[in-house]
């Protein structure tokens, strides 16, 4: 496990304050959409559309649950889907942890290998020294991480 993850972003997770962060994959590919979508679907406990009337504008939002890797169960997840964008949202609180943090950097790593000029990005509003800090996480996170 990378401890310093959780110490590194903490923050993001942590406490709940009632938002719902979204962590955006940005796709050159709308194939990269559907098969990450596919991907997420296939390892999700349930998988719940939100508001499928949402669905007719091109952009939906589903929940996912029960998604596992190495033994590890994240929270549920939301899921918005965008012609060229996932964007995940969480609720934030002690469902996190090292664990939980390191499983999801490694599905964001996964999903983002579905379209060589993918990127990973945080939601608008986010302060910036905030995003630069998780942007560099996730900068070190793929290079400890290469294949």
């Amino acid at each position: 496990m990378a401890s310093w993850l959780w110490e590194e972003l903490r923050e993001f997770f942590a406490t709940d304050d009632g938002s719902l962060p979204e962590i955006r994959l940005n796709f050159s590919e709308p194939r990269a959409v559907a098969r990450g979508l596919e991907f997420l679907r296939d390892r999700s406990r349930s998988y719940t559309p939100a508001n499928p009337e949402v669905a007719e504008s091109g952009a939906f939002h589903v929940t996912l649950a029960g998604i596992r890797s190495a033994g590890v169960t994240l929270p549920d997840l939301g899921l918005f889907v965008f012609p060229d964008q996932l964007a995940l949202d969480y609720r934030m609180g002690p469902a996190w942890g090292e664990a939980e943090v390191e499983c999801l950097f490694a599905l964001l790593r996964t999903l983002i290998q579905l379209d060589p000029a993918a990127s990973l990005s945080l939601e608008d509003h986010v302060e910036p020294r905030a995003a630069a800090r998780f942007q560099s996480a996730w900068r070190r996170y793929l290079t400890e991480h290469a294949a």
